[in-house]
């Protein structure tokens, strides 16, 4: 009796233990494979980014440059200035619409220039002059000015080297004598007009 119930249990016994045991069988092989497949798909990602980051090293990144502004062209002063030309001679050189020339030209020189033009403002107080002078003439003094410089420009066709002397002087009058910022822009008109001179042949 006792022999049939321990088989009888037993046979009961045998199919939870066999069922408990594919169980285990199937989950941990499910649990496996599922492991397995992230382990691939994870390794598949990593090939892939090292890849791409090859591929990133192969590719050359442009460097930023900066453009610079483009620099606006200097105003021209003297766009609007007269131009006065001594063909004789070879010269020309621009002045302002205040300025006109003076007809009693050689007033007050102490020597005979080459050429010789007097610019005088129209209130009469400021002149310009302008004198093709020797290198010895270059080398004497001109008298009492305001502004004097000397200018050497070389004529490219005959090698002569010509000389320039031009002065300004702000004469006084009886009335009020004239502001410091008139002055100042005489200074300014006269730098002007030595820097527009130049040789036309």
């Amino acid at each position: 009796m006792e022999l049939h119930s321990t088989t009888k249990n037993n046979t009961v016994l045998l199919p939870v233990v066999i069922t408990f045991i594919l169980t285990v069988i199937i989950v941990g092989g499910g649990i496996y494979w599922w492991t397995d497949q992230k382990q691939k798909e994870f390794k598949n990602e990593i090939v892939s980014l090292r890849t791409q980051v090859d591929q990133l090293k192969q590719v050359s990144i442009p460097t930023l440059t900066t453009t610079p502004a483009p620099t606006p062209a200097p105003k021209d002063e003297t766009a609007n200035w007269k131009t006065y030309r001594n063909n004789a001679n070879g010269f020309e050189l621009k002045y302002p619409d205040i300025f006109r020339i003076d007809s009693d030209q050689n007033a007050g020189l102490s020597f005979l220039p080459k050429a010789f033009v007097r610019l005088i403002d129209s209130t009469g107080i400021t002149t310009i002059d302008v004198a093709l002078i020797t290198e010895e003439q270059s080398k004497m003094p001109y008298g009492v000015v305001m502004c004097e410089e000397t200018k050497m420009l070389k004529n490219p066709i005959t090698k002569e080297n010509m000389y320039f002397s031009l002065t300004t002087m702000i004469r006084l009058q009886a009335q009020e004598p004239p502001s410091a910022l008139y002055e100042s822009e005489m200074h300014k008109v006269f730098n002007v007009v030595v820097d527009s001179l130049r040789l036309t042949n």
